[in-house]
């Protein structure tokens, strides 16, 4: 029973690796906490993960994070991340420029249902995004 439960504590949820896209920080961050954070309880488990799940210019923010105490130590992590990738300000004007996109999508074509799909899934995307600032 003991070995099941070690296998199963050991068996580690999906979490797209974050590198820095500033739009995407907020939905990386929701689903960490919710994914990892929260089963594995402790922070210095956490900060372990979330150093993990980092990739490019985001997990070089976090380096002197590893010499807090644990329970600083993440939570300064999120509060980097935060402050770097989720600012208000820096957001909207990523989404702003995205306007641009929008501009100049291709025309859509009268049977042209895949294409419609794609733009439709921008546009939701984008409106969701804008809603949340």
């Amino acid at each position: 029973m003991n070995n099941l439960l070690t296998t199963l504590s050991l068996l580690r949820p999906e979490v797209p690796k974050f590198c820095g896209e500033i739009t995407e920080c907020r939905s990386f961050v929701s689903v960490f906490e919710a994914q990892i954070a929260s089963v594995v309880g402790a922070n210095a488990n956490s900060l372990y993960y979330l150093q993990q799940d980092l990739d490019g210019k985001s997990k070089e923010l976090l380096p002197g994070c590893v010499y807090m105490n644990a329970d600083d130590g993440y939570l300064k992590a999120l509060e980097v991340l935060n402050s770097e990738y989720s600012h208000h300000y820096k957001v909207s004007i990523v989404y702003m420029n995205m306007m641009k996109t929008i501009r100049e999508w291709p025309a859509l074509k009268a049977n042209g249902a895949v294409g419609l799909r794609k733009f439709s899934l921008f546009l939701s995307k984008y409106l969701h995004a804008m809603s949340c600032l």
